[in-house]
């Protein structure tokens, strides 16, 4: 896939007055057609080019000592971005997201040029296909062969903060034997520079139940421009728990982590969390002690993801849990923020399959799609 490229689509100097104008995030076929049409014949010669989106902008006032960052909430399959025809990387996916530092590449007072070149290798289910790590949306017998979505499918921000950034939360959350809960958090920091006194608070609060107080964590850390991690751990006493819709109620808190240098905001982080325990053993379920009898569905819906919204979401969950559903097992694929953010609202269990399916026993394919999953577990 070069042929863009030979005709200068990512130079910044290039003429797209020609180009055709369109509304991102979305799929290239939901671009180009309309409904029903890009299930169709008539679409299937669109998977097999590349294509190009470019879009030009300025750096927003107020932030010359900003750190900059550009990012992409997803792409859909390979993305080459270059901006001021520099080319800043290659991303292989369909649904996790991803940044860039460009601070030192953006122009203060005057125009840049974003470009982006999307093309996907198109998956057959029932013959020797490329090998793509996309599970039920690369390759499965409910969707046509020769129709694999494309394009800039998630927003892409430019991000303005502090020299430093939160780069990774992951929350776990353990129940005591005194009825008490331990709600560990490890946060993970990328410093563009090395900073002596970096100030973090983390606070949890009730999210969607009343509670008299939440609780606050607070720590200084010095920092390299290393990456760092540092645990976290409330002791919440009195733990309101996240229950299935069918046992009790799906009770969140909410977990606010912001980080400070020399008094000022430099980052933050804002997510749901629910305090559960969930156990299997032969097959049984387990959850916060208790017994459940699963009664699940299977979820494999819209093969443009770009085009589902937290309503489309909303009706889909309020459907399956009016039909007495406790478990939703996503075939074979990663779905938007919304869906897991609803299923956690709804208190519904969800069933993450991996994307690995239906490949050829390749050893060379199992350890890049190993690779690959790092950055769909930190998603979910």
């Amino acid at each position: 896939k070069a042929a863009g490229e030979a005709q200068g689509f990512q130079r910044a100097e290039f003429d797209d007055s020609g180009w055709r104008m369109v509304q991102v995030p979305g799929t290239v076929h939901t671009q180009l057609l309309e409904a029903p049409k890009y299930y169709l014949h008539e679409a299937e010669w669109i998977s097999e080019k590349e294509w190009w989106y470019r879009h030009k902008f300025r750096v927003p006032a107020g932030t010359t000592d900003k750190r900059l960052r550009l990012r992409f909430d997803a792409t859909d399959y390979y993305a080459d971005i270059y901006l001021n025809g520099e080319l800043l990387g290659r991303h292989e996916g369909y649904i996790d997201p991803y940044e860039f530092e460009v601070g030192d590449k953006l122009k203060r007072d005057g125009d840049n040029v974003l470009a982006v070149r999307a093309w996907t290798p198109i998956s057959y289910y029932w013959r020797h296909r490329p090998y793509t790590i996309k599970g039920s949306y690369g390759a499965v017998d409910q969707k046509p062969d020769n129709i694999t979505p494309l394009g800039l499918t998630r927003p892409v921000h430019l991000l303005a903060g502090g020299p430093v950034a939160i780069q990774d939360v992951a929350v776990d959350t353990r129940l005591n034997r005194d009825g008490s809960a331990d709600v560990v958090v490890d946060v993970t920091l990328d410093a563009a520079q090395a900073t002596e006194a970096a100030e973090i608070k983390l606070s949890l609060t009730p999210r969607n139940f009343e509670a008299p107080t939440g609780l606050e964590l607070k720590a200084v850390e010095a920092l390299s421009t290393e990456p760092r991690t540092r645990r976290f751990v409330f002791r919440v006493t009195n733990p309101q728990l996240w229950w299935t819709w069918d046992h009790g109620k799906p009770n969140l808190y909410t977990l606010n982590v912001a980080v400070r240098v020399g008094g000022a905001l430099s980052d933050q982080y804002t997510s749901a969390v629910g305090i559960r325990e969930i156990e299997h053993v032969d097959w049984k379920f387990y959850l916060n002690g208790k017994r459940l009898f699963i009664r699940g569905t299977n979820s494999y819906y819209n093969l443009f993801l770009s085009e589902m919204r937290r309503g489309d979401y909303e009706r889909d969950l309020k459907l399956m849990r009016g039909m007495n559903i406790n478990m939703i097992r996503l075939h074979c694929h990663f779905s938007n923020p919304e869906f897991y953010d609803l299923a956690d609202e709804l208190g519904l269990f969800i069933w993450q399959d991996f994307l690995e399916a239906w490949y050829p026993e390749d050893r060379a394919f199992a350890l890049k799609a190993a690779e690959l999953y790092d950055p769909h577990i930190r998603y979910v």
